[in-house]
C-alpha cells in the first residue's frame, strides 16, 4: 500500500514544481518592487531631511 501511494505521488512533484517555480519568480519580482519602493521612499525622505537641515543652517 505504501508503494502504491508513493508511485501515485511521483507525478505530483513535476506538476507542483512548475507552480513552485512560477510562485518563486513572482515572489522574487514582488520583493524587487518592494525594495525599489522602500529605497525610493528612503531616498526621498533623506534628501528632504537634508534640505530641511540646510535651510535651518542657513537661517542660523
Amino acid at each position: 500500500m505504501k508503494y502504491n501511494k508513493m508511485a501515485k505521488d511521483t507525478t505530483v512533484p513535476k506538476i507542483n514544481s512548475v507552480f513552485i517555480k512560477k510562485r518563486r519568480e513572482r515572489n522574487f519580482l514582488v520583493l524587487v518592487v518592494l525594495f525599489a519602493l522602500v529605497g525610493g521612499i528612503f531616498a526621498s525622505s533623506f534628501t528632504h531631511i537634508q534640505k530641511e537641515t540646510n535651510k535651518i543652517s542657513i537661517i542660523n
